[in-house]
């Protein structure tokens, strides 16, 4: 849905404020823990191993995306919320769902002058 946003790179605060280090520690840090927080059977595992009944879940602060424009803001927050809601439909006794909404961008003001004669 946003892979087209997310390639140009335009508003991606990822992609715009770290160094190419960091962003290659981010992704070899996502490959020791993608399954641990992508797949629900593996939660449910690591769960039961902890002693965890419920678990409130919710997405990554990458999956927030404040950067887009509204409307896609709003379609991705509603793809991710529809998500959540059918891994908690699917298990209602292990998960609760914490669910994001789409913030619009707003602009921002023209500063004032300090001078007002």
């Amino acid at each position: 849905m946003v892979k087209h946003v997310t390639q140009r790179r335009t508003g991606e605060p990822n992609a715009r404020f770290s160094s190419a280090l960091s962003r290659e520690t981010n992704r070899k840090q996502m490959e020791n823990v993608r399954a641990c927080l992508t797949n629900v059977d593996q939660r449910l595992r690591d769960m039961d191993k902890m002693g965890v009944d419920v678990q409130a879940i919710s997405p990554s602060p990458f999956h927030f995306m404040y950067w887009l424009e509204p409307d896609l803001a709003r379609k991705m927050s509603r793809a991710v919320n529809e998500h959540l809601a059918g891994i908690v439909q699917a298990h209602p006794d292990r998960f609760v769902a914490l669910r994001p909404r789409a913030v619009a961008r707003r602009r921002r003001p023209r500063p004032r002058s300090w001078n007002t004669a």
